[in-house]
């Protein structure tokens, strides 16, 4: 496993790698439940038998294909490559059970479309952080984006360094 970016501090090295194995986003608790249609995807969440519920706010989801995909809740620009392929749905109850803002719910919408959009173009990532005898102390994975990875192994590292430098300040007072 190639990493796509490296860094080394004090005898750390944390590397970020693609995650070979992500799990969809779609199979979390999801705010909104996806019902597509295209003939070389399946991007549904749901059976389309049960498309005509009326208790729901509904949004239309586009997709542009185009040596990747892209997903969004406005139309895109080219009557070639993209169309609808779907809607997003939420029932109202949900809405008041979850204490969303409505005026926020094409937000909402937006972030899931975007973590599905890179988990189908295998844009998902994790980060391995490592020791000195290149053992692997610390590894996370499923970010959907490699500067989430970074970040957050960055943080991990530093807590390493961190307590090692405390724990060998200790080890200079004991003696």
């Amino acid at each position: 496993m190639k990493a796509i970016e490296t860094k080394i501090k004090k005898g750390y090295t944390l590397e970020v790698h693609y995650d070979e194995s992500p799990i969809s986003p779609r199979e979390d608790d999801n705010i909104f439940t996806f019902n597509c249609y295209h003939r070389n995807y399946d991007l549904s969440d749901v059976d389309q038998s049960d498309r005509d519920n009326i208790d729901q706010v509904k949004f239309p989801i586009y997709m542009y294909d185009h040596s990747s995909i892209a997903l969004s809740s406005t139309p895109f620009g080219c009557k070639w490559d993209s169309g609808q392929v779907g809607i997003a749905s939420i029932s109202r109850a949900k809405i008041e059970t979850e204490g969303l803002d409505v005026k926020k719910l094409e937000d909402y919408l937006e972030g899931e479309l975007e973590e599905y959009q890179a988990y189908i173009n295998g844009e998902v990532y994790g980060y391995m952080l490592t020791d000195e005898e290149d053992d692997v102390i610390e590894s996370s994975w499923g970010y959907f984006t490699s500067e989430d990875a970074m970040t957050e192994g960055e943080y991990i590292m530093q807590q390493y360094i961190k307590k090692e430098e405390k724990f060998g300040v200790q080890m200079c007072l004991a003696l």
